[in-house]
């Protein structure tokens, strides 16, 4: 994972809203979208 990747997945699961992690991350929509996809999978395989 990149920076910005690793960045966003910690600030979106300590709780920060979608549109201050893009602002600080830089990272579109679809990214953000994708890591939150992301995360349902991780907990599905728990």
């Amino acid at each position: 994972m990149t920076k910005p990747y690793l960045i966003a997945d910690i600030l979106l699961r300590r709780g920060l809203p979608e549109n201050v992690v893009k602002e600080i991350t830089r990272l579109a929509e679809n990214e953000i979208v994708w890591l939150k996809k992301k995360w349902s999978l991780d907990e599905v395989e728990r």
